[in-house]
């Protein structure tokens, strides 16, 4: 009887943990993923890519460029995608990490905004 009791208190204080934690993912997930952020951030990125898309030389893309282009978007936008879900941000040791910190992973966003943006404009500039 004493141990049910044990491994129950045990099963409480874990439910109580997750609880917890889901709360706190809960909070980070609706700073990470406002709509004002979202469209700030990529209000930022169109902002910081279009100057060098004006000096991009025009050209048409080949089929294999733009999958290749494709490809990047996908690479790009899904970490941005994810970090506007989850609220991630690179580490001091480059491991992708959660983190509560807001500043970190606004700087990731920004950082992926600016990158998805140049490439999405370049390809519609290059797209024949």
């Amino acid at each position: 009887m004493a141990e049910f009791l044990k491994r129950e208190n045990e099963l409480k204080h874990y439910n109580d943990a997750i609880e917890k934690e889901a709360e706190a993912k809960k909070i980070l997930q609706m700073t990470s993923c406002s709509n004002k952020r979202i469209v700030g951030v990529f209000l930022f990125g169109l902002c910081i890519s279009l100057p060098l898309m004006l000096f991009a030389e025009l050209s048409i893309l080949s089929t294999i460029n733009q999958f290749y282009s494709v490809v990047l978007l996908f690479m790009v936008g899904l970490p941005l995608l994810h970090s506007f879900r989850y609220g991630w941000t690179l580490s001091k040791y480059g491991i992708v990490t959660v983190t509560d910190d807001v500043f970190s992973f606004t700087v990731m966003q920004l950082f992926y905004s600016c990158i998805f943006c140049s490439i999405l404009l370049l390809t519609i500039l290059r797209w024949p």
